[in-house]
């Protein structure tokens, strides 16, 4: 803070004082009294700021600058908003805030050894190595199979170390997304090989073999357009998905009448039902409910479609079942069965329980991920009851809107 700024705060207390002043607010006394203090608050703190401004720029980190006090070291963390710890030469705990207590389970209070932290080893093993050689430093570190992100910044006094203080910030979530991107860049990058690896092939024969019989060309063309569906369903679905994980991505509610919706979905698969002789039938209660109709469309077709992947003879029955607290949807099948060490696994993304056949049908391995995805961002649940060779039951609920309809609204 420069003199001019000096300038320009006594000139506003002085202003603001004489217009308190005039009415008869405060004393003519009291005024120069009030005057001069403001004038010395200023200063020390324009003095503050000089020496702060000091030690950053000579790269040092006294003791006395910031984390002294209490006082000071309470507003700094609930600044940063991080778990915070301050040790002094002697490693000794000087001060510590609650976030770092609860981030590691601990009860940290100042004046003790920092010997105390020996069971957070990774920790106690960094703070120990700075001891030895001080030194600013950004490392990451794993407690109990959680991620830490820690900067350890030393305060110097000229060329005498004073202590250091170490910031810790909780990364676990970005880990677990940063594997969870890699896992699924594999899968994709899996997931799309056999299908180019089909029409590279299947492409090159027909262009080295021009004369080639036309039904076995033929044949070869029909692999590479089902092939190309493949690859399409697939990236159509990876697009929904991605929607759906953004952070900003919102439903389109609107008041939809659920019967209507789920008889549309069961309409739009019974050909291909009728093609495998099976029965597709439906209960339907009359409903309505606050949903996004799209979305939920889909969810209606994807679990519709699974049941006819895995059910070669026998029915498909989709039931709606309305009550006070929502909507529940059945679908029903007399398939194959999912073993229940799989059960848990079906609505993980690229999971097949029989590769061959879902890939028979053009399937992307994604409908039951996409399912969940939309069920849960309705606040609803979704649960599996299946037996080998006997078949599976989906059901899903739907809740209403803060326990009504839109209509009731």
């Amino acid at each position: 803070m420069t003199v001019r700024m000096l300038l320009i705060g006594l000139l506003f207390m002085v202003t603001l004082m004489l217009f308190l002043i005039d009415q008869r607010v405060l004393s003519g006394g009291f005024f120069l009294m009030s005057a001069l203090m403001s004038l010395h608050t200023i200063y020390r703190a324009s003095k503050r700021e000089q020496t702060l401004k000091a030690a950053y720029q000579q790269g040092t980190r006294p003791l006395e600058i910031g984390v002294h006090t209490p006082i000071d070291f309470t507003v700094l963390s609930n600044l940063i908003g991080r778990a915070m710890l301050a040790l002094d030469a002697h490693g000794v705990i000087r001060h510590v805030n609650a976030d770092f207590n609860a981030m590691f389970g601990l009860d940290l209070v100042p004046d003790t050894p920092y010997e105390k932290l020996k069971r957070i080893k990774q920790l106690f093993q960094t703070i120990q190595s700075q001891y030895l050689n001080p030194e600013r430093m950004r490392t990451q570190i794993i407690h109990d199979e959680h991620h830490f992100d820690m900067h350890i910044t030393p305060f110097m006094d000229q060329e005498h170390f004073r202590g250091m203080l170490i910031i810790v910030h909780d990364i676990n979530q970005l880990k677990t997304a940063e594997t969870f991107q890699k896992q699924f860049t594999a899968d994709v990058t899996h997931e799309l090989k056999t299908p180019l690896t089909n029409v590279k092939g299947f492409s090159e024969l027909i262009v080295r073999h021009p004369d080639m019989p036309k039904h076995e060309r033929d044949d070869f063309l029909n692999i590479i357009h089902q092939e190309t569906l493949h690859m399409e369903n697939i990236l159509n679905d990876l697009l929904i998905i991605a929607k759906m994980d953004r952070l900003d991505y919102e439903l389109k509610i609107k008041n939809v009448d659920i019967k209507s919706l789920i008889q549309d979905a069961v309409h739009s698969l019974k050909r291909e039902a009728d093609q495998k002789g099976l029965l597709l039938k439906t209960d339907l209660d009359d409903g309505r409910l606050a949903i996004d109709e799209t979305k939920m469309h889909q969810v209606i077709i994807n679990l519709i479609k699974n049941a006819l992947v895995y059910t070669d003879k026998g029915s498909i029955h989709v039931k709606g079942t309305a009550n006070e607290d929502g909507y529940h949807i059945d679908v029903i099948d007399t398939g194959i069965g999912i073993p229940l060490e799989e059960q848990e696994k079906v609505f993980k993304r690229f999971h097949r329980l029989d590769e061959a056949r879902s890939r028979a049908s053009g399937g992307s391995g994604l409908g039951l991920s996409i399912v969940k995805n939309v069920v849960k961002k309705h606040g609803g649940s979704i649960g599996l009851v299946s037996e080998v060779n006997i078949g599976s039951h989906f059901k899903i609920f739907l809740p209403k809107e803060n326990g009504k309809t839109l209509d009731d609204a």
